[in-house]
């Protein structure tokens, strides 16, 4: 069913606020250079915290999640920012908008950086309810769907086609997409009535062409099941056909390059939880090239599959950044950074790198400070190079 995407159309003017900047490096060695830097928080700020979501197809703008409480008679203290050059800008704000959600989380960004996608809140004395939203241009889109709350996690390089999810109740989610500002389910079958549980849509390809998520379906005995997939043109196909002759059981996908080639995520074999990436029809795990002893959990790719980044847990049961390439496998990435570039990230230790420029040369994560376990904030990363 096609639905028009005009619910509501309401225009936020994002305010610049002064982001509480830490530190910032420029260094040189081995004739290489990088650039290490925390995207700070607001400056009015009560907890410090921020996290980096997404990046654009050539690294200078990071969106993701801060800590921005502003009197909310709801007490919510998340907000979506867009950061670029150094200064971190909000979304959106309560005091000085029409808009009715309390709150505005990021998911994603479009690779040419004009769309900035996620979903807003509202709560009430019948708990919370979500929204898919849509920003460009400080202009805030209701993305519409036939359920009741919605939320968009995947866009297009472009920004015209964006996935996520609908529900009709907060125990089902199906799988959906907005193309040119118009609604279309992915279910198929229509079976809101009778399912529970799904994710939707996860992530899309820069072109749009294909999506990951999950979706519903009616096995031979007429159950209804729940299974992952790539669709291809909105045709669906499940991952478990992948499955064959590898070592894994289950895979939940995670993200898809923007050439579309790789699909990311993390997957069930004989070791138990694993990172995995499928190309050319076939999957492999990330441990598989390395001897590392880290356990991976693959959060987002290159433009061509060639470099991966996540967060992983070590044998210590703590969590580091790590980076992914075919000749070097798995690399704890503060540690390497420190060794090739001599870059000192001061009081703060890489939890996780969340995403990669097109080209792999700009990584943004989070990370938490060596005095404070409490304070978290957005980094980013940039080389002159191919880590």
């Amino acid at each position: 069913m096609k639905k028009p995407l005009l619910l509501s159309t309401l225009v936020c003017t994002a305010i610049l606020w002064q982001c509480k900047k830490l530190d910032y490096q420029s260094l040189n060695g081995n004739e290489q250079s990088a650039t290490f830097e925390t995207l700070g928080v607001l400056d009015s700020s009560e907890q410090y915290f921020s996290n980096a979501v997404a990046i654009s197809d050539d690294g200078e703008i990071v969106v993701g999640n801060t800590d921005g409480y502003r009197g909310n008679p709801w007490g919510i203290k998340l907000q979506g920012f867009r950061w670029q050059g150094g200064n971190m800008e909000v979304l959106y704000n309560e005091n000085n908008s029409s808009l009715i959600f309390v709150e505005f989380l990021a998911t994603d960004i479009s690779g040419d950086g004009s769309v900035i996608i996620g979903y807003g809140r509202t709560q009430s004395f019948h708990g919370w309810k979500s929204q898919g939203l849509h920003w460009e241009k400080d202009t805030i889109t209701v993305l519409g769907g036939d359920g009741v709350e919605a939320k968009a996690n995947g866009v297009s390089r472009d920004g015209s086609i964006i996935t996520g999810y609908d529900s009709y109740r907060q125990t089902c989610y199906f799988p959906c997409y907005w193309k040119n500002s118009l609604y279309h389910s992915l279910d198929v079958d229509n079976l809101q009535a009778n399912a529970t549980g799904g994710v939707g849509g996860i992530d899309v390809s820069g072109d749009g062409n294909k999506m990951i998520g999950s979706r519903f379906f009616r096995d031979q005995n007429g159950e209804i099941k729940s299974e992952y997939v790539i669709w291809k043109d909105t045709v669906p196909r499940s991952l478990s056909d992948f499955l064959i002759g590898s070592d894994f059981t289950k895979i939940i996908p995670h993200a898809i390059s923007e050439d579309g080639t790789t699909i990311i995520g993390t997957g069930v074999s004989s070791k138990g939880s694993e990172g995995f990436y499928l190309k050319n029809n076939q999957i492999y795990a990330l441990d598989e090239s390395t001897n590392s002893d880290l356990t991976t959990v693959p959060l987002g790719v290159s433009s061509d599959g060639s470099v991966i980044v996540g967060t992983a847990k070590t044998t210590e049961a703590k969590n580091v950044a790590f980076i992914w390439t075919k000749d070097k496998g798995i690399t704890n990435l503060e540690d390497y950074i420190k060794e090739k570039f001599t870059i000192n990230t001061g009081e703060w230790i890489l939890t996780s790198a969340t995403c990669v420029s097109a080209n792999g040369k700009v990584i943004a994560g989070n990370a938490i400070s060596k005095n404070n376990p409490d304070r978290e904030v957005a980094w980013r990363i940039k080389t002159d190079e191919l880590l």
